[in-house]
């Protein structure tokens, strides 16, 4: 721990930030505004370690500890970070954007307002995370596990989300515009309000989702599980419904208007009061549905 100390001291004096940190342990240390970027910290020890305001931009950390660490406000754009344990980590504000975290465990770990733009972070665990208000714009978060993630607000515009696991995630007012959700598990989860304007969502399962006042418009959810969701004043104008399956699906109030429900389940769906303008219905199934008008 000494010969560390020794080498971080140096950093803060304005040594160079390149230096080779593999494998050392710098658990609970004191890193506040040190200046790492571009630094070599393959499989360090930073648990617990506070990090507050330090500058890893580049920085290597693949497989390092981070577990618990305390890592607001700080730079890690571009930052490898692949296989990397970030499990309660707190990264508020922090800006990870460019950076990859494949594989990396955020489980329970605070993203509050952090910056994950462009940000790789595919087959990564980020169950539990609190990810509120965070912008994952562009962010590729292929079959990550979010379960029970907060996303309230955040921002995944054009963000990968395929295969991905949101199963009772929180994801309120989030902005999923022409994001891709194909195969996406979202059972459970609260998409009220959510913008997913253009977002595919084909073979997605959505079962007993809460999608009120959620803005689908244009939206693909072609073979996607929407049984029992709560769909009541979604806009699904123009949407593809087909061969989709919505099976005791809440749809009062919903503007479906142009939307192409042929070959769709709506057995028992509750229609009442949606608009249903030119929406295709050809082979659509909807014994026991209820419907004000067609």
């Amino acid at each position: 721990m000494e010969d560390s100390e020794k080498m971080l001291e140096h950093l803060r004096l304005g040594a160079d930030s390149t230096i080779d940190l593999r494998g050392g342990n710098y658990a609970i240390m004191d890193l506040r505004k040190v200046n790492l970027s571009g630094a070599d910290l393959t499989m360090a020890d930073l648990s617990k370690a506070n990090l507050t305001k330090a500058k890893l931009t580049k920085a290597k950390l693949r497989e390092a500890k981070l577990n618990a660490a305390i890592i607001m406000h700080a730079k890690l754009n571009e930052a490898e970070l692949i296989l990397t344990n970030l499990t309660k980590a707190n990264l508020a504000k922090a800006d990870l954007s460019k950076a990859i975290l494949t594989k990396a465990d955020l489980s329970g770990a605070n993203l509050r307002g952090a910056m994950l733009a462009e940000t790789e972070i595919i087959g990564a665990e980020i169950a539990e995370a609190d990810l509120t208000k965070a912008n994952l714009m562009h962010a590729s978060l292929k079959d990550a596990s979010l379960i029970k993630a907060k996303l309230k607000a955040a921002k995944l515009a054009n963000a990968d989300l395929s295969n991905a696991d949101l199963t009772g995630a929180d994801l309120t007012g989030a902005d999923l515009s022409y994001a891709n959700l194909m195969d996406a598990k979202l059972n459970n989860a609260n998409l009220s309000r959510a913008n997913l304007k253009g977002a595919r969502i084909t073979y997605a399962f959505l079962k007993n989702a809460k999608l009120t006042g959620a803005d689908l418009s244009g939206a693909d959810l072609a073979y996607t599980d929407l049984k029992m969701a709560n769909l009541e004043n979604a806009n699904l104008s123009n949407a593809r419904l087909n061969w989709t399956d919505l099976t005791h699906a809440d749809l009062r109030k919903a503007n479906l208007a142009g939307a192409d429900l042929s070959n769709s389940l709506l057995i028992k769906a509750n229609l009442m009061g949606a608009d249903l303008k030119n929406a295709d219905l050809t082979d659509a199934v909807l014994n026991g549905a209820l419907l004000s008008k067609l």
